[in-house]
This record gives C-alpha cells, structure tokens and sequence, in this order.
C-alpha cells in the first residue's frame, strides 16, 4: 500500500495550522470595540419625545450595550443645546434621581407665565466598560406648557388633611414671663431595605431631612399654675399654643437618593414598599434668652423650660389621640385613621392612639374616594356610566351607539393575565385629539360574544400635551 499521499496532506495541514500562528498573525491586536450608548424615555414609543409640564419622567439607557466588555458605568448630566453643563441657577435644572442602575427619573419643570412654548432640556449620557472604553449620546426632551399641570397630584382641597399639637405645661407648672416656644416636626421612615430578612419586616429607621422637616413657633403667654384634670381641660384653655400641621407626603425617591453612591443596601426597593411605616417626631425647642428662669415645678421650683411641657395630638376631628409625657413624641402617620393601638412614645411610656390598619399603613376611606372623584371629575360630568359614554362620543343624546368612523371596537380573549373576555371600544375625539376607551369584560368568550353577565367596566382616557 502506498502511504506517501496522506502523509504529504498531514504536512500540508500542519504546516497551515502552523502558519496561522507566526508573527504574520492579527488575532489578539484587534482594538477593543466601545460600548453603545442608547436613551431613551419611558413608556414614549417615538424619538420626539414630548412630555406634559409638571410631570413625571423616566430617562432609560436598558438598552445601551458593551460590545466586548460589560458596562460599568452610566453617567446622566443635564446640558444645554451646547453640549455644556447646564447651571445650577437655570429655571430648567432639574434633579436626577436614581431609578435603578441605568435608569434616572425627574419631574419636568413647570413652565411659568402664559408660555405657550416648549422648552428643550438635554441629558448627555456616558456609557463606560469594564476596558474604560466609553461611549456619549443626547436626549432632547421637549417639555409641554399645560393650564392644567399636576393638577391630579395635588391633595383635594375638599380632604381634611391637617392634624393639631397643643404644648401644655404639666399639671402645676408655671410660666413667670412670656418666651418663643417652637415645635419642630420630622419626618421618619421604618422600612424593610435590602438587608431585611424574608418577612420583610422593617429593620431600618431613617430620619434624615427629606424636605418635610418643619418647624413652627409662637409666644408662650404668662400662666401661674396651671392645673387641669382631663383633655378638656387643656382644650379650653384658650392661651395655650395651637400648632397645625399638614400631613406630610412619602416619596420614596427622597428615600433612596441619599444612597445612589455609598450604603446602597439601605435602599428600599419597590417589592418591599408595603413594609414602610412612616411617622412623625414633635419635640418642643425653646432657645430664646427670656426663657431662662422663666419656668417653675408643682413645688414652684425652677426647671428647664423644655422640661415644663407635655404635647397634645388631636387628629383631622379635633378628637385627642395622644397625650405624651415628654416634650418629644413620635407616632404613626397612620395615627389618624380608626383603629386602635399601642405605640411608644420617646421616653418608655406608652399609650393608646389611633392608627389606620393591622400594617402600620393608611386605609381608604369614602371621603378620599369621593376627593379622587372630586379631582377627576370637577364639574360632576362623569357621575355614571351613561354619563360618561355621552361625553366620550360612544352614544348619542338619546343613548343609542355610535358607529362612525372615530370609533374603533375589538373582543378578544385575555388568555395571558385573567382571563377574562373582553369587549374594547376606543374612540378619538377629532377636534380635541382626546382619546377614549372603555372594557367590558365577561367571565369568558362565549360570554363576551353573547355579552352574558358582564363583570366590569373600565373607563379610560387620555388627553395628548
């Protein structure tokens, strides 16, 4: 047999594999490729991004990629139409605050005046890789002057949502002249962060200033020997301070902006958002001179003038929730609903107050019900269905359906959430652009296609900037 052909074709093969490897070679000297740098707004499906003065947006780099290494770094910066640092002093700064690693939110400015304008703002994004190779793009965000900015978010003139605290000496104590008397509110957070255990039960108290500190003050008038037996008493005592504070607001942003850098397992992440109790701190702070010498014991002795003062707390009513033994109290914001429960007031005593539900957090009542409502619908024209239909364009004055060309229907089966049958309708107003659209929805198809005993309907609509 002859054996000399094959073995000049292993030699050839080798010697080409060898070949491959000489210093003729440019495997391994290719440039590392940069990564890609993609923004985009949120829940916009269009690269001309125009969003309502006074709301929320979402700035997104997700889909950004690292071509031969990973990204390590997005860097948000806002920058004027120059590509420059735009100034701490511009009207259109606004703050970005970390959503997640490659996601920042804002509010968009409201525009002043009678501007009729739009008003670009500009965030340059930098994507950097694990091999320092970076990338830049700008997002242009036009913002959209609106009469009717935020009006939806803010709390419904028609809710009380003011509560009361009275300073009031202790029984006997005396005032020999009149001093500044403040009382300084703080705002606490108790939460589950990342470091919480599976229950998810809070083990973090975080009482930094999120912009809901306040702090209030008056004139503690002249009072010998004040004695009083009951909250009554206290009530009626008319020269007594009378401090009233708006319920504060919780934003979870203001939270989790304190560690976008250092401590990030002390954020609070939104799975864990039914494990937030927030509270309220009073605590009375007399640093005027006059005060000095200025207060007296039961025993007519001198004492400490923060020392003189117990805290009074009437809920939304009037109704006297809590009575601390201190001048600094701490309690539940949802200390104003309608159950009851034990809390710890600063010092050890503890006492009964109001609280909402079983989970430290507030419950819905008729009254915000109706105050949703009240802001939805403010000249009281969607009071029914059939109201609502009439004003959409769906049916006509006398009830009866309309089927022009504005309006657009569909039944399908929800197969992949509950699934229900449903019967949609959408309909755009022609001179207004207002879209609208309602869902019937049924227990199934073949009740959807013979409309028998439908659950639900949903109303929605939505007005273009």
């Amino acid at each position: 047999m002859n054996f000399s052909r094959p073995s000049c074709w292993l030699i050839l093969a080798v010697g080409l594999l060898l070949s491959a490897c000489d210093n003729n070679s440019d495997v391994g000297s290719q440039p590392s490729l940069a990564p890609t740098a993609d923004a985009k707004i949120l829940g916009l499906g269009t690269d001309d991004y125009s969003v309502r003065s006074g709301t929320e947006v979402i700035i997104s780099a997700k889909d950004s990629e690292g071509l031969d290494s990973p990204i390590l770094q997005y860097i948000w910066q806002q920058v004027d139409a120059d590509g420059n640092p735009l100034a701490a002093d511009n009207p259109l700064r606004v703050e970005l605050i970390e959503r997640s690693v490659n996601t920042k939110a804002f509010t968009a400015p409201v525009l002043g005046g009678n501007s009729t304008e739009p008003q670009s703002l500009f965030f340059r994004l930098t994507t950097i890789d694990a091999e320092n190779e970076s990338a830049s793009t700008t997002l242009e965000v036009n913002v959209v002057p609106v009469i009717d900015a935020n009006r939806f978010l803010e709390y419904p003139n028609n809710i009380n949502n003011k509560y009361k605290v009275i300073p009031t000496l202790k029984q006997g104590y005396s005032v020999t002249n009149p001093f500044i008397i403040q009382l300084q509110r703080d705002l606490l957070v108790h939460y589950a962060d990342r470091n919480s255990d599976n229950t998810r039960e809070p083990n973090t108290t975080e009482a930094f200033d999120i912009g809901q500190s306040e702090t209030v003050s008056t004139t503690m008038p002249t009072t010998t020997a004040f004695q009083w037996q009951t909250n009554t008493d206290i009530l009626n005592r008319y020269q007594l301070p009378h401090f009233t504070f708006t319920f504060p607001s919780i934003d979870i942003d203001n939270i989790n902006k304190n560690f976008e850098n250092a401590q990030r397992d002390r954020r609070i992440e939104l799975f864990a958002l039914n494990s937030l109790i927030p509270s309220v701190r009073h605590r009375i702070i007399i640093d005027d001179p006059d005060a000095t010498s200025a207060c007296y014991d039961i025993n007519d002795q001198p004492i400490a003038c923060e020392d003189a003062f117990i805290l009074l707390i009437l809920d939304v009513s009037g109704k006297v929730v809590a009575r601390s033994g201190t001048a600094n109290v701490e309690f539940p914001i949802a200390a104003l609903g309608n159950d009851t429960r034990a809390i710890q007031i600063a010092g050890g005593e503890s006492i009964v107050v109001n609280a909402a539900s079983s989970d430290g957090l507030p419950i819905e009542t008729r009254a915000s019900a109706l105050a949703y409502y009240d802001a939805i619908d403010p000249d009281g024209k969607r009071e029914s269905l059939n109201d609502w239909l009439k004003l959409a364009g769906f049916v006509d004055e006398s009830g009866n359906k309309v089927t022009d060309e504005t309006v657009a229907e569909a039944v399908y089966l929800n197969n992949y959430d509950l699934g229900f049958g449903r019967e949609m309708y959408v309909r755009r107003d022609p001179a207004t652009g207002n879209v609208f659209s309602y869902v019937v929805n049924y227990t199934d198809l073949d009740a959807t296609l013979n409309k028998i005993n439908p659950l639900a309907t949903v109303a929605m609509e939505y007005s273009p900037p």
